[in-house]
């Protein structure tokens, strides 16, 4: 029937043959005009439904929509995410004051979910780390990323590189944007452990070859490891401990940290051992060839090159070395000298590149 006021006739027949007949007028009121559309501005699994029903001037008061997954909503245009995908049957029905009702259906083929995601560990100051991004774009496109990494640091990359240098707790914050301008968020919380204070001294008399011991004292901080690494190939797994070089040279030790919670950090130090310059010139020497006391010459330590000359008591020269540290045999020209004493005259450089120059006499004997 379409709206407005009907006359309605009632007519009895009995088996008897009477008939009686009775009227009455009533009003039609009309059903709800059901109509929706349904809006999807972001690409994802939200979804708004809005109501376009009317009746004619007069207020509909109950709506009771059904999203086709069990769930059902009252509000007259409500917002909806889905948790699957694929078709669903919308159903949206309609009364008005007069208990007058309709419905309307459409079939809703539900995008992916579109997500803003991402994991992190806790770290150590200083630690360079890439949050893992889990983010989800479904069927759009993320063209945007913004970090915020809560101590002031942003970044616009998917996957970016970043280290904190003060630790503490933060708060992280992803949002991207997709190709539809919409914006998706999520924040996680991390803990940043600080790394140990790093600090060690060296106590050491001034370092030679025949005084080569040091003592090594731990002042460090939050560690519960210590690694000392020596460039003579040593290793020391203790705090404090005392070490000896064997050789002179310049040295470095490393004191490498780890703290409780993995956290590492380093100290490097130097320290020189010199080599010491301890001359020796004998006074005689037997070049017998007994192989004992055959040569004479400058020995010791420190000792880089020297240059020597011998001479006889008349002043002449016997011998004449001016190359690494040649000894003389106790010949001239391919004879052996005679006994007696000779007179050297020797110029040393040492391993600082320093010059000395020694003069003194010396006794051949046989």
């Amino acid at each position: 029937l379409t709206k407005g006021y009907k006359l309605l006739d009632l007519t009895i027949s009995t088996s008897e043959g009477c008939t009686y007949t009775n009227d009455t007028l009533i009003y039609v009121h009309p059903l709800p005009i059901i109509n929706f559309t349904i809006l999807n501005p972001c690409g994802d699994n939200q979804y708004i439904f809005n109501n376009l029903s009317s009746n004619d001037s007069i207020n509909v008061l109950n709506y009771m929509w059904s999203f086709g997954d069990g769930t059902f909503s009252a509000v007259k245009s409500p917002k909806y995410s889905y948790n699957s995908v694929g078709n669903h049957t919308i159903t949206l029905k309609a009364s008005n004051t007069f208990g007058c009702e309709d419905s309307s259906t459409q079939i809703l083929n539900v995008n992916p979910m579109v997500w803003a995601e991402f994991s992190v560990d806790d770290v150590c100051e200083d630690e360079i780390f890439s949050p893992v991004n889990l983010s989800n774009a479904g069927n759009t496109i993320f063209n945007k990323y913004n970090w915020d990494f809560g101590d002031g640091q942003k970044s616009s990359l998917e996957t970016p590189d970043k280290f904190y240098s003060e630790a503490g707790t933060y708060t992280v914050l992803l949002t991207t944007t997709n190709n539809s301008n919409c914006s998706f968020d999520t924040s996680h919380t991390l803990t940043v452990y600080p790394k140990p204070k790093t600090g060690f001294t060296i106590l050491k008399a001034p370092l030679d070859i025949f005084n080569s011991t040091i003592s090594v004292t731990d002042q460090s901080v939050g560690a519960i490891d210590w690694t000392y690494f020596i460039s003579d190939n040593s290793i020391v797994n203790s705090a404090t401990f005392t070490h000896s070089f064997k050789d002179s040279g310049l040295y470095a030790i490393k004191q490498f940290l780890r703290t409780d919670k993995g956290c590492i950090d380093s100290l490097t130090k130097s320290i020189f051992v010199s080599y010491r310059y301890l001359p020796w010139i004998p006074n005689a020497f037997s070049p017998n060839n007994d192989g004992n006391n055959d040569e004479f010459g400058i020995v010791g330590t420190g000792i880089i090159a020297t240059e020597m000359m011998i001479f006889n008591r008349w002043g002449e020269k016997l011998f004449h070395s001016q190359s690494g540290n040649q000894k003389w045999d106790g010949t001239y020209k391919g004879a052996t000298v005679e006994n007696g004493v000779y007179y050297y005259s020797i110029k040393v450089v040492t391993y600082t590149s320093d010059i000395h120059y020694y003069h003194g006499t010396l006794n051949v004997l046989r």
